[in-house]
Order: structure tokens, then sequence, then C-alpha cells
């Protein structure tokens, strides 16, 4: 597909004021502040797209809704970011090689899902081979049904300052699995929380697997 370049602190895609039936087919982003933002009560779905090398990722915020399917986002500051009420639910797509994968901060929702954005049960999201994987942060909530989170070098999941971390029922049978992140697998602290919806989550191969600091 085309490619679509940002610069400095653009975006390459903007969806806004209530916007709906808004589908981003195969499509590359690269560079600015960000691949794409979706805000004010709109709505977009991406769909096999490659964002790379852009400071935010794929930003909801605002109440501004997006879904992410069988996408690819590397090499970024941040793959996908959620904040003052966006939500963003990442089905069937890789999260890789960021500085962060995902982060949801101040009210904003991440959910690692296998629900399609077609209501169809498909392949769950991995976060990979980041620095940190997951971070939740001051209200942020980053939730899962049959999400992967492995090798992330410092962090696997991080729930910090009120966030809340939710671990819900599998939809195709996965389940979660937090693996093979060399220091922490879920890092929990500064009163926020940790939810298993049941016992399908897997936890294994971490150095720590869960971690609770004070006031957790």
């Amino acid at each position: 597909g085309a490619t679509v370049q940002a610069s400095g602190t653009l975006f390459g895609l903007v969806v806004s004021d209530g916007a709906h039936n808004v589908n981003i087919t195969d499509l590359r982003f690269t560079a600015g502040q960000g691949a794409a933002a979706v805000s004010k009560d709109a709505h977009a779905v991406f769909t096999n797209v490659l964002d790379e090398q852009t400071n935010l990722g794929i930003v909801s915020a605002d109440n501004g809704t997006i879904d992410i399917t069988r996408s690819l986002l590397r090499n970024n500051n941040i793959g996908v970011y959620a904040a003052r009420g966006g939500v963003t639910l990442v089905s069937n797509s890789i999260v890789e090689n960021n500085t962060t994968g995902i982060l949801a901060f101040k009210d904003g929702m991440i959910n690692l899902t296998s629900l399609a954005p077609e209501g169809i049960a498909t392949v769950g999201a991995t976060v990979r081979n980041n620095t940190n994987g997951g971070v939740a942060r001051s209200g942020g909530t980053i939730e899962l049904s049959d999400g992967g989170i492995e090798n992330n070098t410092d962090v696997g999941l991080v729930g910090d300052s009120t966030a809340a971390l939710h671990f819900f029922n599998p939809l195709n049978g996965t389940g979660n699995v937090i693996t093979g992140n060399p220091n922490v697998g879920v890092l929990v602290q500064k009163t926020a929380s940790v939810v298993f919806g049941d016992s399908t989550s897997t936890i294994t191969g971490n150095n720590i697997g869960i971690l609770c600091n004070a006031n957790a």
C-alpha cells in the first residue's frame, strides 16, 4: 500500500468531531508525532497497517475509539497510546520493538483482544520485544482477552498510579500469556490494581512473575 509520512509534531492522519465509518486499510505510516489520532467521539478501523518510526504511534483521545486489526506497530517511541477517555481495541496484531508497546494514560483504555472489529473471534494481539510491553498509568486501563506479553526487556505490564490491569476470560480459548520477560512479568504499584477474571491466564518464564510494590 501507500505510505503516509508526517513531519515534526504532525500526525499522518486525524479523525475527529464524531466522524464514523472511517476505514483505513493497507497503509504505511511513518515519522512525525504519530501515525494517526482519533478523538472527539470519532471512530476508525485500521486494518493491515504498518506504523513505524513515530513518536506516539496510533492515538485515541477525548472519547475517540479505534479498532486495530491485522497490523504491525514497530520501532516507535510508543506503539499504541490511549488517553483522556480514548479507547483502542487491538486484535490479530503485533506490537514490537518500541520503547513502550502500549500506553494507557489518564482514563484511556487499551484492550488486547481476540474479538475482531466484525464481532467474530480471531487471533489475539501480541506485545513483544519492547523495552516496556504495556504501561497503564494515572487512571489508565489495560485489558487482555487472549493477549500475549512476551520478551519485553524491562517490564511486561506495569500498573501504576491508580491504573488498572484486567485479565479477562478468553474469547478464542487461548487465554492470556505473560512470558519470557527477563525482568518482571507484571508490576503493580502506587495504588494500582490487577484483576483476574478467571484462572486461564498464564504467567510463566519471567524472572519475577508478579511484583506488587508498596501501596499497590
